[in-house]
This record gives C-alpha cells, structure tokens and sequence, in this order.
C-alpha cells in the first residue's frame, strides 16, 4: 500500500461532527517515523488514552483512486464489536490496539457512505483524534463518558428486561412536559407498530426499545426516543428525521432487530 504524497493532505483535509480543529500551524509535519503506531504512542497526547483516535492516510493508485482512512484506537471490545456488526470499514490484525480501514472518495468527490460514518458516526466515541499524517487535532466539543457507548450496538438480551410504564413516564417526563397533551406510543416487541403506552409491565430482550410522542391533535412527531431497555433512560433523543446521529442510531437498531429476529426462530 502506497502513503500519499504530503503535497495531497493540504487539499484532502477532513472535518469531524461536533469537532473543533487545532492546526499545528509552523510545526513541520510529522516525520515517517512519527507516523508508525504503537501501544506507547497513545500515551504522547493530553487526554485519556482511551478516548483517542488516531489515523493515516493511505492510496494505491495502482488499484484504486480511492483513499484509505486507517484508523487505530485502543483496544476496545465494545467498538470493535460495534463496527463488526455494522460490517461497515473493515479490520486489519494489529498487536496491542485495534485498526480499523475506511475507504474515501476521492478527488473532492461526495463523500461516501463509509466515510461520513466515520466523520459524523464512529467519530463520536473519541474525545480527541489526532492527523499522524499532518499533525492536525481535534477535540470533542460534547464528549462524555458516562454516556460514550450509549449509541453503540449491544446484542439481544440474555435475560428479558422488565419496562414498568410509570417508571418509563418518570424518565421521558423532561419530554412529555413540554408537548401539550401529549400523546404516547411504544414500539412493540415484534418491532412492527407502535401502541399506546398503557399501565403496566411488559417484558423485552431487545436490548433498545422505541417511544414516540406528539400532540394528541397533531401526527406530527414531538420526539422519537430510543431507550436502554436495562436502565430505561433515553439514549437517543430526536426532533427531525434529518439529523445524523438518527441515522447511524438506526443502523444500530436494524442490526439489533436482525439479531433478535434470528434469536426468536
């Protein structure tokens, strides 16, 4: 595999959602021998080793004119198995951390499905991803570990979680109170329609379940609410059908009714 010519980054430069950048400014950038990954290197940054992302860029024109964003962090089951699942980038052996390829279009091309999953997406897991091939950082503007892998894929559930009404209408009530006389539905098990929220108990496997709510005179959606089934606390809040953490939350959710489909034959 072929490093693309420095001369190239200049105009190949990548931005990250919710990201702010700090360029290295009159720093050269990094030598060949920077650019080599190991264990050690994640600890050369200010910032929890954990929560950093650090990529390459790679090109053969030989084979392809796209390029590859090679992405390396910490070893981390959860991540690995969150993009294992999605089978989105694909993963290359490495010992001591986790390295993982995303392809890119390239030539100032729209950007492609993978790429943008990794710029609007994965990119959220991280609070800080450094440039090994410019020097260039940046920082999460709203990282948060407690929360990290909130929208992360989970697999079914071993044992069924128990979704009590009145304890679901304590954690929306940040929601319902702001809609007048708001109407509330819940998707059910077999993840085909959703129901009114009635009194009661209910019993899942599924490791995420749906709420929506809007005005009882509109059928206009107030929120679309996805929810932990085990603590039962909103993970994903959304107003619009345009935002993209809706849309990758999504990809979680398909890959997780697939699961519990296959789970229930």
């Amino acid at each position: 595999m072929t490093n693309i010519n420095d001369d190239i980054y200049e105009t190949a430069d990548i931005s990250f959602r919710h990201f702010s950048t700090h360029k290295p400014g009159a720093r050269p950038k990094p030598k060949a021998a920077e650019r080599i990954i190991q264990v050690s290197k994640f600890s050369n940054y200010k910032c929890n080793p954990k929560t950093l992302l650090l990529f390459k860029r790679f090109r053969n024109p030989l084979i392809a004119e796209n390029e590859t964003i090679v992405c390396h962090f910490l070893c981390d089951e959860i991540l690995d198995a969150h993009l294992d699942r999605l089978d989105i980038g694909y993963r290359v052996k490495t010992n001591g951390h986790s390295q993982w390829h995303f392809q890119r279009n390239w030539n100032g091309c729209i950007p492609c499905d993978t790429e943008l999953f990794l710029r609007e997406g994965f990119s959220q897991f991280f609070s800080k991803i450094v440039d090994l091939d410019t020097g260039n950082q940046w920082y999460s503007e709203n990282f948060d570990s407690a929360s990290r892998y909130d929208s992360a894929y989970k697999p079914t559930l071993t044992e069924p979680a128990a979704l009590y009404t009145s304890d679901i209408l304590e954690k929306i009530k940040i929601y319902t109170s702001q809609v007048i006389n708001p109407k509330i539905e819940i998707c059910n098990e077999e993840g085909t329609e959703f129901l009114p929220l009635i009194a009661g108990m209910r019993m899942t496997r599924r490791p995420h379940f749906l709420i929506a709510i809007a005005e009882s005179e509109d059928e206009r959606l107030s929120y679309f609410l996805i929810m932990d089934s085990v603590t039962q606390k909103p993970v994903g809040v959304f107003t619009s059908d345009n935002c993209p953490e809706r849309k990758y939350f999504l990809y979680v959710l398909n890959a997780e009714d697939m699961d519990y489909q296959n789970k229930m034959i």
